[in-house]
C-alpha cells in the first residue's frame, strides 16, 4: 500500500475544539513600544512632535517594515507654510535603517533584544475657528512568517486495544510571532481497511492587529508538510494536483480577524504497531499594528 497525498477538504471555523490542540505559545512580532505627540494641547503656530518607538519582538525577521502616520488632514503643514509630505501616510523606512528589515533577538550572537529603531516628525497645526481633536495614529506594518513544527503519533487498533494509547499530539512548537498556529488531530486510531485520519490545521491572530495577504485584510498564505519516516519503501506520498505531501491554503481567511482552520486529510495503510509522523506549517502574511494619540487644536484668537 502507498501512502497517499494530503487532500485539502475545507476551510472553516469552528466554535468547539475537536482532538487536543497544541499550547499557544506566542509573541507579538513588531510591537510600537512607545507612541507620543507633545503637546498634546497646541496653538496654530506651534509645532507638534510627534515620535515613535517599534522594535522587534518576535523570533523572526520582519521585512519591508514601513512606518505610517494617519489621522492628519491636508491642512496640517510640516514647516508652517508646506502641506505634510505624503510618505507620512504611504510609509517610510525608519529612521536609522540601511535596510527595512527588524532583526529578532538572537542570544547565541549575544544579542539578547530584538532590533529597536526610534522615528520622529515635526508637523504644525492648522488654524481653525474652533477647537478640533484629532486622532494621530502611528501605524508599523511589516512582512513575517510563523512556523510550527508538529509531531503526531498514529497507532493501530490493535496496539490501541493492548495499551489504551490512541496516540495523538506528541509535541509542539510555534516560532514566536502575532500569529500562532495549532495542530490538532481528532482520531489518530487507524484501523486495517479504514485508513483515512484528518489533520486541522488552527491559525489564531493574537498579535493585537490585522493580517493582509496581497491587499486583502485578515488573509493569510498556510503551507503545510508532512513525512512519514522509518516506514519503508512502499510508503511514498503519492500527490495529485499539489506538490508532494503538501496540503496547502494559499488565502486562508481570519473570521473577525481572529482564527482560521484549514482540514486536510490523509490516507494511509494500518500503522504497524504506530508511527510518528512530522508537520510542518509555514504561514506568511503582512501585518499591522497601529498605536494612537489624541491631539487637541485650540481655535484662533
Amino acid at each position: 500500500m502507498r501512502l497517499q497525498s494530503f487532500l485539502l477538504v475545507a476551510t472553516v471555523v469552528l466554535a468547539g475544539c475537536v482532538g487536543q490542540p497544541s499550547a499557544i505559545t506566542s509573541t507579538n512580532g513588531v510591537i510600537i513600544k512607545s507612541f507620543t505627540a507633545n503637546p498634546q494641547v497646541a496653538d496654530f503656530g506651534v509645532p507638534v512632535f510627534i515620535e515613535a518607538v517599534v522594535k522587534n519582538v518576535g523570533e523572526q525577521e520582519a521585512k519591508n517594515v514601513l512606518l505610517k502616520l494617519i489621522g492628519l488632514t491636508n491642512e496640517w503643514t510640516k514647516d508652517g507654510t508646506n502641506t505634510i509630505d505624503d510618505t507620512w501616510r504611504t510609509g517610510t523606512i525608519l529612521t536609522g535603517q540601511s535596510t527595512d528589515t527588524l532583526f529578532p533577538a538572537d542570544p547565541s550572537r549575544g544579542f539578547t533584544e530584538g532590533e529597536e529603531v526610534f522615528k520622529d516628525w515635526k508637523a504644525f497645526p492648522p488654524r481653525k475657528n474652533t477647537e478640533l481633536n484629532y486622532e494621530v495614529t502611528a501605524r508599523a506594518e511589516y512582512d513575517y512568517q510563523t512556523t510550527s513544527e508538529s509531531l503526531i503519533r498514529i497507532v493501530s487498533t490493535s496496539y490501541f486495544r493492548q495499551t489504551n494509547n490512541k496516540g495523538g499530539l506528541v509535541s509542539s512548537k510555534t516560532s514566536g510571532g502575532p500569529l500562532a498556529v495549532n495542530v490538532i488531530s481528532p482520531n489518530t486510531v487507524i484501523a486495517a481497511g479504514t485508513n483515512t485520519m484528518t489533520i486541522q490545521i488552527e491559525v489564531q491572530n493574537v498579535g493585537g492587529g490585522k493580517t493582509l495577504l496581497d491587499g486583502n485584510l485578515d488573509r493569510v498564505k498556510v503551507e503545510t508538510f508532512s513525512r512519514l519516516v522509518g516506514i519503508g519503501p512502499d510508503f511514498k506520498l503519492d500527490s495529485k494536483n499539489q506538490n508532494e505531501g503538501e496540503c496547502s491554503k494559499d488565502d486562508l481567511k481570519l473570521i473577525g480577524s481572529r482564527t482560521g482552520r484549514i482540514i486536510c486529510e490523509i490516507k494511509l495503510p494500518e500503522p504497524s504497531p504506530f508511527t510518528d509522523m512530522p508537520i510542518s506549517v509555514k504561514a506568511s502574511y503582512r501585518y499591522f499594528v497601529d498605536s494612537t494619540v489624541q491631539v487637541k487644536v485650540l481655535p484662533k484668537r
